[in-house]
């Protein structure tokens, strides 16, 4: 879901990602929770609300990530994450 899925990737489009230099993520990303919530009101196709959960779930551990100015090194998820594509083609 868009624009939900820009937040997600910008942590992996480097090998390692601050939350002390970025600490407005997960405020960022609660606010655009809440912006696709709010376009799903009228929707005929309602968001999924446990995939919401999941994202609040994530953006929790990302805040503490943040309160606790951690660099978090993404290379492992990205290298899991080419390993599953080149699995899938």
């Amino acid at each position: 879901i868009r624009p939900l899925d820009r937040i997600y990737i910008e942590i992996f489009l480097e090998d390692s990602y601050s939350f002390k230099e970025h600490n407005d993520f997960s405020k960022r990303g609660f606010e655009t929770i809440v912006k696709v919530q709010k376009q799903q009101i009228d929707s005929v196709h309602k968001v999924n609300q446990e995939y919401i959960f999941l994202d609040r779930t994530l953006l929790g551990y990302y805040a503490l990530f943040e309160k606790m100015g951690a660099v978090v090194d993404s290379r492992f998820a990205i290298e899991m994450m080419r390993e599953y594509q080149r699995s899938t083609k």
